[in-house]
């Protein structure tokens, strides 16, 4: 399996210098220059929308892989009523099942930011798996600013559901709110899930630092975290809703690393 893109040009030890090189990354800015551009579609069928399926807050929505799939990602949103349908990442997704991957939405909630996300987003992806067929392909979890911080939650959980997703790319996770939400261990996480933690230049950086303060108590390996800054250019500016975009820049610098987290864990 080969590696994941490297985050920076310093040589590891050891576990200790993992986790120092991604604090570092965390709290300050760097320039990351990605070597191959996200493929922009072709010839292609339009990749159609499928559902909603399910009900109450439990709904999901599904996307076929054109051509042989090769993967299936669970794409789990951020907080916003807006959110709460895929239109805000509609692109992204397409441009996905282009890819050869299967996709699943979930709303996992009727209410932003309310309880039981986790239990809402289980009940979804188990029969969105179940309709799509299971394979033994890899599942790969991304999920944006309250997604973000939840896709390593539910890989966390997903056995529940007979699944280990094969890695997680939480981009600007928001921060935990104990008071609103549940707080769930990260030690049931599968130590070889690859995490890749996404932060922007023009955003916060405390959800990430959070996120990665747990994993490190959770005793998750260091080695197998990711850190990676998105870079302000031109008119494209690195802020918290930059994720949303789908010009030239933000394809290059969110799609494409997901591609290519998705097509590492394929091998």
């Amino acid at each position: 399996m080969p590696a994941l893109e490297p985050v920076c040009p310093h040589r590891l030890s050891g576990p200790e210098d993992v986790i120092g090189e991604v604090r570092r990354l965390l709290v300050c800015v760097i320039v990351l220059a990605v070597s191959a551009p996200a493929a922009l579609g072709g010839s292609a069928p339009h990749p159609r929308q499928l559902g909603p399926f399910g009900s109450g807050a439990n709904l999901y929505w599904l996307w076929h892989a054109q051509g042989k799939r090769q993967a299936v990602v669970v794409f789990l949103h951020g907080l916003d009523r807006s959110e709460l349908n895929p239109a805000n990442h509609l692109p992204w997704i397409e441009h996905l099942a282009q890819q050869g991957d299967d996709v699943i939405y979930p709303m996992y909630e009727i209410q932003p930011g309310a309880r039981g996300a986790i239990r809402h987003t289980l009940d979804a992806v188990g029969p969105a798996l179940r309709r799509l067929g299971r394979t033994k392909v890899p599942v790969v979890v991304v999920g944006y600013s309250r997604g973000g911080r939840l896709a390593v939650e539910f890989a966390a959980v997903a056995p529940a559901i007979q699944l280990v997703p094969a890695a997680v790319m939480s981009i600007f996770p928001s921060a935990l709110n104990p008071l609103a939400e549940e707080t769930i261990d990260l030690r049931t996480l599968e130590p070889s899930t690859r995490i890749m933690l996404v932060v922007g230049q023009e955003d916060s950086r405390e959800g990430a630092q959070e996120l990665l303060h747990r994993l490190e108590q959770a005793g998750f390996p260091a080695r197998h975290i990711q850190a990676v800054v998105i870079s302000s250019k031109g008119s494209f500016h690195a802020d918290h809703f930059s994720a949303m975009q789908a010009g030239p820049e933000a394809r290059r610098q969110f799609w494409a690393r997901l591609d290519r987290l998705v097509r590492s864990v394929e091998r």
